[in-house]
């Protein structure tokens, strides 16, 4: 039978730690991924990928993800985006992706000769059957896990997003786990954002070691796919002094150093139990036929937890 208590505005989660069967995340790795925000013994490599989506978030906290980052990509029109926001804010002008990929029917010659001039590698897969977005995903993949392949010598229909996949495929070593922090993809078009949502559950099912998290450019909230079973959301709220220094920030929230936050079952009905969260569930179950979780606030003060019996999207502000 379902179950849902009304939580104190504080309270710990220290009693619901060290289970062996929990998942861990760390959201807030990309701002400093060698802090308590992140895993200590944390393997993965840190990706920017920025979509062709105005970039209106602070300069500070872009900074902090640029500087987090092992591999800065643009898909295709996000390299004006880029070159818009830092000279909006008179950013360094050191500041470059490692490659642009896509069609490029988007991104400006005059851009992309700016920074191709700075070591920025080019490369053009004009394929209309994998989105700007796929032939990223494959970029990436292939530049951490297959580095025996020579991306340039690719040739500019859809030779990268095709050996990727096979070789995705026929791996039979453990591949090394990505994070994928992707600025954009939500808001603006509806049925961009779907399919932005639609792609990351496709690829972690095919490709599990693969991460995404998205940073909403419209409102400071991150969004992010939990896997079925018990995911401790290492979130810790933060001090004023910690959120300028991370975010460039001080965050208003709709209730006092609580974040919203939001369960949401895109894909299928899902039974959920949570630990940290305001209302706090028990065996609940979701979709979007019966009740959602949303507008929800964290309470815990070190993350929150949610058990689920199915793969969930959730929001969390900043």
């Amino acid at each position: 039978m379902d179950h849902v208590i009304e939580n104190d505005d504080v309270i710990s989660l220290s009693h619901h730690f060290n289970k062996t069967n929990q998942s861990l995340l760390y959201p807030l790795s990309f701002l400093n991924r060698n802090s308590s925000l992140s895993s200590s013994s944390s393997s993965s490599s840190n990706v920017l990928l920025i979509l062709n989506q105005k970039i209106t978030i602070p300069p500070k906290l872009f900074i902090n993800i640029l500087n987090n980052a092992d591999l800065i990509i643009c898909a295709d029109g996000g390299i004006n985006q880029l070159k818009n926001f830092t000279d909006l804010h008179n950013l360094s002008s050191s500041i470059k992706p490692h490659y642009v990929i896509g069609d490029l029917d988007s991104a400006t010659p005059e851009n992309l000769s700016y920074y191709t001039n700075k070591g920025t590698i080019k490369l053009l897969q004009s394929s209309q059957y994998y989105t700007d977005f796929n032939k990223s995903v494959s970029l990436i993949n292939t530049y951490f896990n297959f580095p025996q392949i020579d991306l340039k010598s690719l040739n500019t229909l859809d030779e990268l997003e095709i050996c990727e996949e096979k070789l995705n495929n026929l791996s039979k070593n453990p591949l090394k786990k990505i994070d994928i922090f992707v600025l954009g993809g939500v808001g603006g078009r509806f049925d961009q954002t779907i399919s932005i949502i639609h792609q990351i559950y496709k690829y972690k099912l095919s490709r599990n070691h693969i991460n995404f998290t998205i940073l909403n450019p419209e409102h400071e909230e991150l969004i992010f796919l939990l896997p079925p079973g018990e995911n401790f959301i290492n979130m810790p709220k933060l001090n004023q002094s910690d959120e300028l220094k991370l975010l460039g920030f001080n965050s208003i929230k709709s209730r006092h150093n609580m974040r919203n936050v939001g369960i949401l079952p895109l894909l299928n009905d899902t039974i959920i139990t949570t630990h940290g969260l305001k209302w706090d569930v028990t065996n609940w179950s979701t979709s979007l036929k019966s009740k959602v979780s949303s507008s929800n606030l964290q309470v815990g003060q070190e993350g929150f937890i949610i058990k689920n019996s199915d793969y969930i999207f959730v929001n969390v502000e900043l």
